[in-house]
């Protein structure tokens, strides 16, 4: 058949996505096997450096100053970051502060000049 007869062939559709759909299944059983190996090779590397460690008795400082330095160095970003946001938030709440002042001082002065102050009402009264 040509493909420009426009004839719709049910069954080789079904055959080309059955096809597709086998490959994916290999796929991800190849998949799946790669990483358990994967997986299966580092726990063996941590397994063996773990007892390296626990075999030595020398004091293990190259390690303990990386572990240190990573976790001074996690801790330090995550203060920057709620610094930054804090710092933020701080800078909003000082803008509208400071919008709210000069509306307050708007108010206050057009009272103020609508009041009447005790002097002027003892000078009306005499």
């Amino acid at each position: 058949m040509s493909s420009n007869s426009g004839n719709f062939d049910p069954m080789a559709s079904w055959a080309r996505l059955s096809e597709r759909v086998e490959n994916q299944g290999k796929d991800i059983v190849d998949l799946r096997s790669n990483m358990n190996t994967g997986f299966q090779t580092i726990n063996s590397a941590i397994g063996t450096l773990s007892n390296e460690l626990r075999n030595n008795s020398k004091t293990q400082w190259p390690v303990i100053w990386s572990a240190a330095d990573v976790s001074f160095a996690v801790l330090a970003a995550l203060g920057a970051f709620f610094y930054n946001t804090l710092t933020k938030t701080q800078d909003r709440q000082d803008a509208s502060l400071i919008e709210l002042a000069k509306t307050n001082q708007i108010a206050i002065s057009a009272i103020a000049d609508k009041m009447v102050t005790q002097k002027e009402l003892e000078w009306r009264t005499s």
